[in-house]
C-alpha cells in the first residue's frame, strides 16, 4: 500500500511535462523532475517505487484472471468496507474496488469479440466488456491514479491491477463513524432538487463539506461510482446496478450516443451517471446491501 508521503511525491512526477511517449509501446514513461526537493527524492528512493512499470496485457488473458479473482466471495465484504471508508473518511484508494469486483463477478466468461460501429474507431475493443484486445500499460502510473481516487469504471485492464493489489490488504474494516458519514452523504444526496444534474450534485457535495478528506477528483469519481452501483438511478434502466447484472459495452455505447443527442456538443457523456437527474431519486436498497455486506467483515 502506498503511503501519503509517497503519493504526494508521485503527484509531482506523474505530470505531462515529465513524460515521454514510447511510440512502439504506445505508453507514457516518466522521469524524475529537477523540481523535487531532496526530502522528496529521499522518500522516493526509500520506497523503491518504480515510476515506469510497463506491462503488456491481452484480453484473453485478463478475463479469466478477473473471473478467478471474483470467485473469492470474501472480497464482497472487503470492497464494501473500502467504499464506505472512501466516502466516510477520504480513503481514496477505496473508491475503485467495489466496481472492479462486481464488474468481474457479473461479466460473462468470454473470448475477445470485436466491437463494430460504422463511422466510429472501434478496432481492438471487445463488444462484450470494452477491454482492449491487446494494450500496454504503465501499471505504476495507473496505481497512483487509483490512490488519488481516479477510477476506471468500465472495461479497463486496470481493474485487474486494482483487484490484485487489494487481495494483499489487511482486512479494511470501516469504523462506526465512517458508516455514519457514508449514510449522511446518502441523506444529503437524497435532498436533490428534481432538475439537479451530476455536475451540480458534485458541487453541492463540495459545498456541504460532507466528504472528509476528499478532493475534486475523488468527489467526481465517488458520484460516478454511486451511479454504477445503482444508488443514483439512471433514466435508461432504473434498476441498473453493476452489483446485480452486467450490461455489455455495446449496449452502453448505444445509450451514450442517445445521451449525446440531448446534451451540449462538448458535454462529457458517460453511462450511467449522465442519465441521472435529481427527480429519479436513490435506490436505498443498494445502500442497505453495501452496509450489510460490510458488516460481514
Amino acid at each position: 500500500m502506498l503511503n501519503k508521503d509517497l503519493i504526494k511525491v508521485l503527484s509531482k512526477i506523474y505530470k505531462h511535462q515529465n513524460s515521454e511517449y514510447d511510440f512502439e509501446k504506445e505508453v507514457k514513461k516518466y522521469k524524475i523532475p529537477d523540481s523535487l526537493t531532496e526530502r522528496q527524492k529521499e522518500i522516493l528512493a526509500k520506497s523503491k517505487f518504480e515510476l515506469n512499470n510497463i506491462k503488456d496485457y491481452s484480453h484473453n488473458d485478463v478475463i479469466p484472471r478477473l473471473k478467478k479473482i471474483s470467485e473469492n466471495s470474501a472480497l464482497e465484504a472487503v470492497v464494501s468496507n473500502l467504499f464506505i471508508k472512501a466516502v466516510g473518511s477520504g480513503f481514496n484508494r477505496g473508491v475503485q474496488p467495489i466496481f472492479s469486483y462486481y464488474f468481474s463477478k457479473n461479466m460473462p466468461q468470454h473470448s475477445f469479440q470485436q466491437f463494430v460501429k460504422e463511422e466510429y474507431q472501434t478496432e481492438g475493443i471487445c463488444k462484450v466488456c470494452g477491454i482492449n484486445e491487446t494494450i500496454c500499460q504503465n501499471d505504476n502510473e495507473n496505481l497512483y491514479d487509483l490512490y488519488i481516487g481516479y477510477c476506471r469504471l468500465g472495461g479497463y485492464t486496470e481493474i485487474l491491477l486494482d483487484l490484485e493489489e487489494i487481495l494483499k490488504f489487511n482486512e479494511p474494516k470501516a469504523t462506526g463513524k465512517e458508516k455514519e458519514s457514508f449514510l449522511n452523504v446518502i441523506d444529503i444526496i437524497e435532498k436533490a432538487s428534481k432538475d439537479e444534474t451530476p455536475s451540480a450534485l458534485i458541487k453541492r457535495l463540495s459545498k456541504e463539506k460532507c466528504l472528509p478528506g476528499s478532493s475534486a477528483t475523488s468527489r467526481t469519481w465517488i458520484v460516478k461510482c454511486l451511479a454504477e452501483l445503482g444508488i443514483l438511478r439512471n433514466k435508461y434502466d432504473l434498476s441498473y446496478s453493476i452489483m446485480n447484472s452486467f450490461i455489455t459495452y455495446e449496449q452502453k455505447f448505444e445509450w451514450e450516443l442517445d445521451i449525446h443527442k440531448n446534451s451540449p456538443a462538448r458535454a462529457d457523456v458517460e453511462f450511467p451517471i449522465s442519465g441521472w437527474r435529481g427527480e429519479l431519486g436513490l435506490n436505498k436498497e443498494i445502500v442497505d446491501r453495501i452496509i450489510s455486506n460490510a458488516n460481514k467483515l
